[in-house]
């Protein structure tokens, strides 16, 4: 808007207003306009604004809308359910069986097949397979097969702590939904973290419609006893295992397993303290005869590498209590570890602290003796006290 000056204003202004009168006119008439202006300004601004994040957004609500296969945890289970996508592309999803979600659901939409093999016995594919099309058993024809090369289907038994026949794929009875189930015991939950694959593929075996990694979370370390079983898988370690040795029960073994190996390799001939920390302690300076002055390095026990044994002779043990800790990691892999684990978990270190309850300082005289000359003490004075009364009868 165009304004006269305050000068021609009032000079046009027939009403004969006061020169201040029309001064104030004037700038109420500025203000006015350079509000609407600014108004006119911010919305311009925020349209656009508003325009650019829709733009930006509707591709991933577009995406998000498609995507109708997908997992969800239950009460000591999880389930994975494959549709097909509206955009025809492969569902990549990833789930997570443990010790706390022990069973394992496939619902593969009914015009799909399972994979591998239809899952009709106790296979998985290994958890490097890029494509459920690479995966494949030997005279299984399948019409696409990635140009480099297949890999072959692997038990679940591998993936376990140890072989156990009826952990299977278990298939719903006539009538039922068409559900793939697998159930892993909890004492057959492997030592370290470990991955497979499974998934569906289309009608005609031509693609990979849905595919699902399975993380299998490795046990956690647990004492029994006075025996520490290691794990090492990235939640195996939240806290360190404890074990108190006495004349009672002198030994205690570590154990290691087949996936483990001692982090200290000196540790018969020096020890560790106990400390807050959970990662390996790969150097220890600590002299046993500090702490167990008559200690020899025999006993130590079990030289296999898997599991180690100490025993203290129970007339050996100190006067006062004693600490140490001692611990496993994993064994390094250069190869690639068997199990079909990626690395794509971090590996943690089982802690073991032990107390060695101390017997307490010798007494310079036997409980007994001391309690005899104690007695013979007091009757001494209560026959000195009634030969003194005697005299005044």
């Amino acid at each position: 808007m165009n304004l006269l000056p305050t000068a021609r204003w009032c000079a046009c202004n027939p009403s004969g207003f006061s020169r201040e009168v029309c001064r104030a006119g004037h700038r109420k008439m500025w203000q006015r306009a350079h509000a609407a202006q600014s108004v006119l300004t911010l919305s311009v601004l925020l349209s656009v604004f508003f325009h650019a994040v829709f733009l930006d957004t509707l591709p991933a609500l577009a995406e998000l809308k498609e995507t109708r296969s997908r997992c969800e945890e239950g009460t000591n289970m999880t389930k994975c359910s494959c549709q097909v996508e509206a955009n025809q592309t492969t569902a990549t999803l990833r789930t997570t069986m443990s010790q706390q979600k022990a069973v394992f659901h496939l619902l593969c939409e009914s015009s799909m097949q399972y994979a591998p093999d239809k899952l009709e016995g106790s296979t998985v594919c290994p958890a490097e397979t890029r494509s459920l099309l690479e995966c494949k058993t030997e005279g299984n024809s399948r019409a696409a097969v990635d140009p480099a090369g297949t890999t072959k289907p692997v038990e679940i038994q591998t993936f376990l702590s140890e072989a156990d026949p009826k952990v299977s794929w278990e298939t719903p009875e006539a009538g039922e939904n068409n559900t793939r189930t697998l159930s892993i015991p909890q004492q057959l939950f492997p030592y370290v973290d470990g991955e497979f694959v499974v998934g569906c593929l289309d009608s005609s075996n031509n693609k990979a419609t849905c595919q699902v990694t399975v993380a299998l979370a490795a046990r956690e370390s647990a004492t029994e006893g006075h025996k520490a079983l290691c794990a090492y898988g990235e939640a195996s370690n939240k806290k360190h295992q404890s074990i108190t040795l006495s004349p009672a029960n002198n030994s205690f073994a570590l154990v290691c397993g087949d996936k483990g190996e001692i982090v200290q390799k000196d540790y018969k001939s020096s020890y560790c303290p106990v400390g807050d920390g959970m990662e390996a302690a790969t150097t220890c300076k600590g002299d046993y005869k500090t702490i167990l002055p008559e200690y020899e390095q025999a006993w130590w026990g079990g030289d296999d590498g898997k599991s180690f044994t100490l025993t203290i002779p129970k007339e050996k043990f100190p006067e006062n209590e004693a600490t140490l800790m001692i611990q496993c990691q994993k064994k390094s892999d250069k190869l690639g570890s068997k199990s079909g684990t990626p690395g794509t978990s971090k590996p943690s270190v089982c802690t073991v602290h032990v107390t060695i309850e101390g017997t307490g300082k010798a007494s310079s005289s036997p409980p007994s003796a001391s309690l005899g000359a104690t007695g013979l003490c007091v009757l001494l004075v209560l026959a000195g006290a009634t030969s003194a009364g005697s005299g005044y009868i």
